[in-house]
């Protein structure tokens, strides 16, 4: 599912790397530069879904239920 956003989000180039604890499976991590976390409202902490199809990686945010 692809959402248009109304504003532009900037582009950037990542680095995919593996988490230091040194183990053959560890953690792969990938980190969302700060611009675009400002755009996309992400903050530390919050809690993103995240899912592919095979050839492309998706996240969203987590809904908290409402009561």
């Amino acid at each position: 599912m692809i959402i248009q956003l109304p504003k532009k989000v900037p582009i950037d180039r990542v680095k995919v790397r593996a988490a230091r604890d040194g183990e053959e499976d560890s953690p792969v991590i990938v980190s969302i530069p700060r611009r675009i976390a400002k755009a996309a409202n992400i903050s530390i902490g919050d809690y993103l879904r995240i899912y592919t199809d095979g050839n492309k990686i998706c996240l969203d945010r987590e809904q908290i239920p409402e009561i």
